[in-house]
């Protein structure tokens, strides 16, 4: 931006500078209006530092939903899998009871066999005693009847006694073979009743750490989807911020660089009307009463000089505005892009408030 010195009045203002020295010559020369850039910066400041706050505040909505999920999920999995628990030690409560019931069903008929089987080998044994007794007097009886006296032979009475003791002793073995034969018939269905037990208490581990995979499976699935759509809504905002910010960024370069042209037509106005604009109006020379017919004919010239260069470049920066126009290409310079979706794209010094060149 181009600089001029002299002095520039409290609140950005023109100040056109005119002296009468001695020799009643124009000693100073124009300076810059007002120069909207410090502004102009600290405004397109305040647009970026706007965009970088509004994508803070989204991404930190996109992280509290986030970590809600995150919580609702775990929870969820929690009160799941307590669920699959409770149900799991259900089926097997309900499975040890049916086996311990199983357990005093057949203890119950075993020990009822077995009183069964002494009650009728007692029976059978007291019968055997009855008719042992029986033959005894009987042979007595017969052998008194015959005139036999004495009593039986010893012999006799070994055999009956031999026979008695035979009846005792196959009462007893088969008794032992009956309560044998109940104990074994026990231990087979304990064994068959244990073993339907911890099948069914396998079948239920195997269904509840089925179910608990499933479960994880499920919940994995559901939290990948929550980082997927928290990465993928972390790249769309940071990829709406550098839209924004680039948006922001040509349209401050747009502003300056039609801050600057307006500006040094300004100046060019400014020097055509100091120079060579003739007239007493405002930025034109003084003319004061001169020391010496000399010195007026120098400084004569001198103005001449110095007004035909600012017409001149006052021309040239006319012409160049022309060709901008019509071309819409601002010279030496990439001109932004115009944006109607954003009215920040749009800026021109004429219409933006506050900075309207003077």
């Amino acid at each position: 931006m181009p600089k001029y010195i002299g002095s520039t009045s409290e609140g950005g203002g023109t100040s056109d500078t005119s002296d009468t020295s001695g020799n009643g010559s124009y000693s100073g020369r124009p300076t810059t209006t007002y120069d909207p850039t410090a502004q102009l910066n600290a405004f397109y400041a305040q647009q970026q530092a706007a965009a970088e706050e509004a994508a803070r505040r989204q991404a930190e909505i996109l992280q509290q939903q986030y970590e809600r999920q995150k919580a609702a999920e775990a929870e969820a999995r929690a009160k799941q899998e307590a669920a699959a628990l409770a149900g799991y030690n259900s089926l097997l409560d309900a499975a040890k009871g049916s086996y311990d019931s199983a357990l005093a069903l057949r203890e119950e008929g075993y020990n009822k066999a077995t009183g069964d089987v002494n009650s009728a080998t007692e029976r059978a044994m007291q019968q055997a005693y009855i008719a042992n007794q029986m033959q005894n007097r009987n042979l007595g009886q017969q052998l008194a009847a015959m005139g036999r006296s004495g009593g039986a032979s010893e012999s006799t009475m070994l055999g009956l006694a031999n026979e008695y003791g035979n009846a005792r002793g196959e009462l007893d073995r088969s008794r032992n073979d009956q309560l044998a034969t109940l104990a074994a018939q026990l231990a087979e269905g304990k064994a068959s009743d244990l073993d339907a037990y911890n099948q069914a208490k396998a079948a239920y581990d195997k269904d509840y750490q089925d179910r608990l995979a499933d479960l994880a499976a499920a919940s994995l699935d559901r939290l990948l989807n929550y980082d997927n759509t928290y990465t993928s809504g972390l790249t769309q905002i940071e990829q709406n911020k550098a839209q924004t910010l680039a948006q922001i960024q040509a349209a401050q370069n747009q502003a300056l660089m039609e801050a600057q042209q307006a500006l040094a037509e300004q100046q060019a106005a400014a020097l055509y009307r100091a120079y060579g604009g003739g007239g007493t109006s405002e930025g034109s020379l003084t003319t004061q009463p001169a020391a010496s017919n000399n010195e007026q004919n120098d400084d004569t010239a001198a103005q001449i000089r110095a007004a035909a260069a600012a017409r001149a470049r006052y021309e040239a920066i006319k012409d160049e505005q022309a060709e901008e126009r019509l071309t819409g290409i601002a010279q030496g310079t990439e001109m932004a892009p115009k944006n109607s979706q954003n009215p920040l794209l749009n800026w021109s010094p004429k219409s933006f408030p506050g900075l309207t060149i003077q």
